[in-house]
């Protein structure tokens, strides 16, 4: 797994899931905001303890920094977030489920187009 992989997912927790800034982050972490910038865009390779750190700032177990996709990361924070929260608010289970949605129908349209694109390629005898 290569640090800019991880390094979106920390970017899709923070600005998706939990609504929080870079500037936010930072502070939190006590490094600057362009700091922070160049660990979610892979430009910094930060440490096990720092990514530690940034998981439990965003509240979220280590391991879906670590794991293979953002459809995963969202489904285990859906799944914790009532488990942490108990009584979560309406809002937010409604925002994350638009979130996900949104995840869904992207992943639909994207199936469409290349499905599509090899009909085409079919049809015309270059498949």
């Amino acid at each position: 797994m290569t640090y800019s992989n991880i390094g979106s997912k920390i970017k899709f927790v923070r600005s998706k899931v939990r609504d929080y800034t870079q500037d936010y982050m930072a502070s939190k972490l006590g490094i600057s905001q362009n700091t922070y910038c160049k660990i979610e865009n892979g430009q910094i390779n930060p440490t096990l303890e720092r990514l530690e750190e940034i998981a439990n700032i965003l509240e979220i177990p280590i391991v879906d920094l670590l794991s293979i996709n953002e459809h995963i990361v969202l489904n285990n924070c859906i799944n914790s977030a009532a488990i942490v929260n108990g009584n979560m608010i309406n809002n937010d289970i409604t925002k994350l489920q638009s979130i996900f949605k949104q995840e869904i129908d992207d992943l639909k349209a994207d199936f469409t187009m290349q499905f599509d694109t090899i009909l085409g390629k079919i049809k015309n005898g270059k498949l």
